[in-house]
C-alpha cells in the first residue's frame, strides 16, 4: 500500500470509528465526495510566470464549462453532485520546488489529481511523484516530447495539448506537401530546447522528403548573426526554419532582414505578448511572419473557443496585465495588451484539460485510479483547440494545428476585437488535419482499456 493509500485508509477507519461510537450509521452520513485538484504552475516571482497565469486562468475557465458552474473562480459542482476544488501550489519554475509542491499537495493536502506545469523539467520530475503516490497528472504545458515517449511509460501522466512534434509536423506537412519546398535550413537557439527542437523538425522535414542542408546554432545572447546566416544563405536553402527562445528574437529578425532573408524565413504565430514585444523592438519585422499555431486569439474557432472568448471579456480577464509596467503612455503597445480581454497562447489547452478530468470524473472515480485512466484513454471531446483525442498508446493528446500569419488586427471596434486593434494577432491561413502531424508512438505501453 503506498503512501497515498495509507493516509486515506487511516483517514477512513478513524471516520468509521467516530461515527460508530457516535451511534451513527455511516451510511447514513455519506456524502459525495469531494475531488482535490492541485494546480502546479510557476507564480509571479520568476521568469515566464505569466505562462502559469495564463494556464491557471484557462483551467478555470474550462472547469466552469465542463461542470455548468455559474462563475469561472467557482465553486465547480458536478451533475452527480461532486464539488471539485483547487489549490494553487507555486513551483517557481524549478524541479526541486516543483517535486516539494507535488508531495505537499499530495500527502498535505490530500490532492487527488495533480494540473501543470509551464517548464518541461519540472513536469518530467512531477511526474514521478504521480507515479509514486499513483495520483493522474494532466500536463500543461509542458511540451517536451520526452514526457510522452519514453518506452517505459508512466500511466499516470497524460498530456491533452501538443509536443514538440506538433509544431515540427506542421511545418514539414505544409511546406513540403502545399507549398513544394525541397529544401530547408535551421538557425537555432544553442541550448537543449534548440538542440531538441532542430533534432525532431529534421526527422519530420526528411519524412517528407525535404533535404536539410544547414544547421547553425547560436548562443542565446547572440547580436551579431550574420555569420550564421551567411554559411545559411551559401548552402541556398528555399526555407529557414528557425527554433528560437527567449530576448534575442529581435536581433535575430533584424539579421534576417539585414542579409535579405525574410522571404525564406518560417515563424509561428504564438503569443500575443511575445509576437508583439518582438515586432516592436525589430522595428516592425514580425508583421507578416507566417507559420505554424498552436491555439491563437482569433486563430482558433467552435463554441468551446466561443465560450472562452467570451467569459473573459465578461468577467474583464486579462493575461497580459502585467504588460502595464512597461508602458510608456496610454494606448501604447503594452497599455493595449494589459487591457487585452482575449485568450493567450496556453487558454485553450488549460480548459481542455479540465474538460477531460471533468469528463473522467464522471465515467470514473478518484478511489480508483485505474478505472480513471481507462475512462481517459480513448476519450474524445471538443475543445477549445479542436477535437481531441487522448491516445491510449501514450496518453498524447492529438488533435489539428493550423499555419497562420502575424497580422496588425485592423478591424473596427466591436464585440470580440476591439481589444486588439492596432497589435499583431494571428490570421488564420490553413487547417492541418491531425492525421498528418500526429506523434510518433515510442512507447511499449498496454493500454488498460485493451487489457479487458
Amino acid at each position: 500500500m503506498n503512501a497515498k493509500r495509507n493516509l486515506a485508509f487511516t483517514a477512513v477507519v478513524l471516520l468509521v470509528t467516530s461515527v460508530l461510537l457516535a451511534g451513527i450509521s455511516p451510511i447514513a452520513t455519506a456524502q459525495n465526495d469531494d475531488v482535490k485538484i492541485a494546480v502546479l504552475q510557476p507564480r509571479p516571482q520568476k521568469g515566464l510566470y505569466f505562462y502559469g497565469t495564463w494556464a491557471i486562468q484557462g483551467f478555470k475557465i474550462g472547469l466552469q464549462y465542463a461542470t455548468d458552474s455559474p462563475d469561472w473562480e467557482g465553486p465547480y459542482e458536478m451533475d452527480n453532485g461532486t464539488n471539485i476544488n483547487i489549490r494553487i501550489f507555486d513551483t517557481e519554475g524549478t524541479p526541486q520546488v516543483g517535486v516539494s509542491k507535488a508531495r505537499q499537495a499530495i500527502t498535505s493536502w490530500n490532492a487527488d489529481l495533480l494540473f501543470g506545469t509551464s517548464h518541461s523539467p519540472v513536469a518530467t520530475s512531477i511526474q514521478r511523484i504521480a507515479e509514486t503516490y499513483e495520483t493522474p497528472f494532466f500536463m500543461a504545458p509542458a511540451a517536451s516530447a520526452d514526457l510522452t515517449q519514453k518506452p517505459k511509460f508512466n500511466k499516470y501522466i497524460f498530456r491533452v495539448g501538443r509536443s514538440n512534434w506538433h509544431d515540427a509536423k506542421t511545418s514539414a506537412y505544409y511546406y513540403s506537401e502545399e507549398q513544394d519546398v525541397d529544401t530547408v535550413a535551421y538557425l537555432s537557439i544553442d541550448q537543449t530546447f534548440g538542440q531538441n527542437g532542430v533534432e525532431t523538425a529534421k526527422k519530420a522535414f526528411e519524412d517528407y522528403g525535404v533535404e536539410s542542408v544547414a544547421t547553425e546554432f547560436a548562443p542565446p545572447d547572440t547580436k551579431n548573426f550574420k555569420p550564421y546566416l551567411q554559411r545559411i544563405k551559401n548552402k541556398d536553402p528555399d526555407i529557414l526554419y528557425i527554433v528560437w527562445a527567449g530576448s534575442g528574437f529581435a536581433p535575430l529578425y533584424k539579421g534576417i532582414n539585414n542579409m535579405e532573408m525574410m522571404d525564406k524565413a518560417v515563424g509561428s504565430v504564438i503569443d500575443l505578448f511575445t509576437m508583439n514585444r518582438v515586432n516592436l523592438l525589430s522595428g516592425g519585422l514580425y508583421e507578416g511572419a507566417e507559420g505554424f499555431c498552436y491555439f491563437a486569439y482569433d486563430v482558433n474557432s467552435g463554441p468551446e473557443y466561443d465560450f472562452l472568448v467570451e467569459t473573459m471579456q465578461e468577467n474583464d480577464i486579462r493575461p497580459d496585465a502585467f504588460a502595464a509596467a512597461y508602458s510608456q503612455e496610454e494606448g501604447d503597445m503594452f497599455d493595449k495588451l494589459s487591457k487585452a480581454s482575449v485568450p493567450e497562447l496556453w487558454h485553450g489547452q488549460a480548459f481542455a484539460s479540465a474538460q477531460f478530468i471533468v469528463e473522467g470524473l464522471r465515467r470514473g472515480s478518484v478511489s480508483n485510479p485505474e478505472g480513471l485512466i481507462k475512462a481517459w484513454e480513448g476519450m474524445e471531446l471538443e475543445t477549445p483547440i479542436g477535437a481531441t483525442i487522448i491516445r491510449p498508446e501514450d496518453h498524447q493528446g492529438v488533435r489539428p494545428m493550423y499555419i497562420a500569419r502575424a497580422v496588425v488586427d485592423s478591424a473596427e471596434d466591436d464585440i470580440g476585437s476591439s481589444d486588439t486593434v492596432g497589435l499583431i494577432i494571428g490570421d488564420r491561413m490553413t487547417k492541418v488535419p491531425r492525421e498528418y502531424i500526429d506523434p510518433p508512438i515510442k512507447t511499449d505501453y498496454e493500454p488498460i482499456s485493451e487489457e479487458e
